[in-house]
This record gives C-alpha cells, sequence and structure tokens, in this order.
C-alpha cells in the first residue's frame, strides 16, 4: 500500500478524484447553492439556527452549517444555515433558540 508509505500521495490523488467528480457535477449542471451574506429564501436554505448581530442586516445568513445543491434550477439539496434576526424573542416566549453573536458565551 503506497498511499500509507506516502500519505502526500494519497492526499494528492484524493484531491485530484474531486476535482474530477466536480467537474463531472459541474458539466451535469450541479452547482452549490451561495449562502452566507445572502437573505435568506426558504425555497434554498433551511434555517437550522437563529443569531443576534445587530451590526448585520435582519434576514442575512450568518453561517452555512451545510452546503446545499441546485441541479439545473431544481433544489437538490437546500443548505442548512445559521439566519440574523434582529428582534430576539424575550423569555414569556419561551423561544430560547437565538444566539446574541456579541455575547461571550454565546447563548449557554
Amino acid at each position: 500500500m503506497d498511499f500509507i508509505k506516502d500519505p502526500e500521495a494519497a492526499r494528492i490523488g484524493i484531491k485530484a478524484i474531486q476535482q474530477h467528480l466536480d467537474k463531472i457535477l459541474s458539466i451535469e449542471g450541479v452547482r452549490p447553492i451561495e449562502t452566507v451574506g445572502r437573505e435568506f429564501d426558504p425555497y434554498y436554505q433551511h434555517a437550522a439556527q437563529r443569531a443576534h448581530d445587530p451590526e448585520k442586516p435582519d434576514g442575512v445568513i450568518l453561517e452555512e452549517y451545510q452546503r446545499g445543491y441546485m441541479l439545473k434550477e431544481k433544489v437538490l439539496r437546500p443548505a442548512v444555515v445559521c439566519v440574523n434576526r434582529h428582534e430576539v424573542p424575550t423569555a414569556e416566549t419561551g423561544n430560547d433558540e437565538d444566539i446574541d453573536v456579541n455575547s461571550d458565551n454565546n447563548g449557554e
């Protein structure tokens, strides 16, 4: 097993395979969904979490947890993202899913 003796050769081989697969998928019309910094759209993204960052616009995607993909104009898999919310629900609403990105403990 040559890859055990030379892990860099294995890394190069895997990278070449990944590039080849990416090229084939691109030719077939499969492309990733761009998310971070864009406005949330439930057709293309699934909001797994909300965060509160007053310096960023409301409804903007702050972080991507899982990449989403399109096949031509159809969603194969929506991206799983964290969305910015300016209105943080109070304790009376019972919703503690929001995270204040400016706090030190991030809601813990």
